[in-house]
């Protein structure tokens, strides 16, 4: 058997562009160079560069089956690709066609001649999330309300398993055995406790030590430990701070919230308190491109509806809200001359950058955990200056202090 390269490089694939955006924002602040990619499987690049690579399937909003093909033919472009280390990043509440999306990616590099264990822990501690007893551990659900070994049970066709607390804290050695064990008895998918990154790094370390090969799957939060380990290895570290290389700001600051969270309209309440923005609820009558006054504001502030109990978050009409949400950006940043703009929810992110044919993001700093500052070019040749956020990450006062970084 021919041996295998040690990996250097870092892969992400993600259900969408804020979970690919803070995978690669954990990444950067971990030492490694990160980028995004945006482009369709078709466009992918044949080669990878170095450090993290965190690409956007845009697949949470589709059927499981449909999610599924959009992995496989994202996968067939890059599986046979050398000395790379796998993650699937997972939406730290669960959100999405995760049983799919793994089989996809498993079946994929199975294809290709290795046979990956999934070990699966969605905790991300910065953001207070984790998973005691295999129940996700979330201010916004209701205690021991989801139950993620049954959750891969029900939308894998995989055989899965659950690894406790107590065992995760135990001896090291222990852990990888432990490991080892459920691996050779059939289980093909391990999902694991965690609550601290303590947590997380003896199953990065348990895992690397325990099985052959392993398809990590988790948030940011699991992410960033497996960075940190290639980081620290030291080629792959970034050299200086690309961080000051971003070009100088020109107009408003143009924000966009297509979040329906109610901590992203908490965001927006305080963001309409402290700065004397013009903001604009997309489908109203206001126009900020023909306004005079908007032109001149130093924030513009897009968003949408706060939503009522009927509102779906996800799905067909979602998407139809984020794009006239996203048309209505477009047009400020073209009639503004903007460069600096903030997008808060993937589908509003997705909708905004394609218009704007924006295709790659180089990451150049983390405003706040999860939460890069990110450039790239246009379809006309002209630098975005960019901050992605998921809609339910931060504290109210997020979105204040991040229009404050890019002003």
């Amino acid at each position: 058997m021919m041996e295998r390269r040690k990996p250097d490089r870092l892969l992400v694939l993600a259900d969408d562009l804020t979970g690919a955006a803070d995978c690669a924002a954990r990444c950067f602040a971990a030492g490694l160079p990160a980028q995004i990619v945006l482009v369709e499987a078709d466009a992918l690049p044949d080669t990878l560069g170095s450090g993290a690579t965190c690409i956007s399937a845009d697949s949470r909003h589709l059927s499981a089956a449909a999610a599924g093909g959009r992995v496989t033919a994202i996968m067939a472009r890059l599986a046979g690709a050398q000395g790379v280390r796998w993650y699937k990043k997972i939406d730290s509440t669960l959100r999405g066609n995760i049983g799919a999306e793994l089989d996809a990616m498993l079946d994929s590099l199975a294809e290709s001649g290795r046979a990956l264990t999934a070990v699966v822990s969605p905790a991300f501690p910065a953001q207070r999330r984790g998973v005691e007893d295999g129940y996700l551990v979330h201010a916004g659900t209701a205690p021991r309300t989801v139950h993620l070994p049954t959750l891969l049970q029900q939308q894998s066709r995989r055989p899965a398993t659950y690894v406790g607390l107590q065992m995760v804290r135990g001896q090291p050695d222990a852990l990888a055995a432990h490991m080892r064990r459920l691996r050779q008895d059939g289980a093909q998918m391990l999902a694991v406790d965690a609550l601290t990154d303590e947590d997380l790094a003896a199953i990065c370390a348990a895992a690397t030590l325990g099985l052959n090969d392993v398809l990590f799957c988790g948030s940011a939060g699991l992410v960033s430990v497996l960075a940190r380990d290639m980081a620290q290895e030291g080629e792959l570290r970034r050299d200086g701070d690309p961080g000051l290389a971003i070009p100088p700001k020109r107009g408003p600051v143009v924000v966009a919230v297509g979040s329906g969270s109610v901590m992203a309209h908490a965001q927006i309440a305080r963001l309409r308190n402290v700065h004397g923005c013009v903001a604009v609820e997309a489908g109203g009558t206001a126009s900020v491109v023909d306004s005079a006054a908007s032109l001149d504001a130093r924030v513009l502030l897009f968003h949408l509806p706060r939503p009522n109990d009927s509102t779906q978050f996800e799905g067909p009409e979602a998407r139809a809200m984020a794009d006239r949400l996203a048309q209505c950006v477009v047009e400020a940043l073209h009639g503004s001359g903007a460069n600096r703009l903030v997008l808060v929810g993937g589908d509003t992110a997705m909708q905004v950058l394609a218009r704007l044919g924006v295709a790659r993001l180089e990451v150049r700093g983390e405003i706040q955990p999860g939460m890069p500052l990110v450039t790239g070019d246009d379809a006309g040749g002209f630098a975005r200056v960019v901050v992605l956020k998921a809609g339910n990450h931060g504290t109210e006062e997020s979105l204040v202090e991040i229009v404050r970084a890019l002003m």
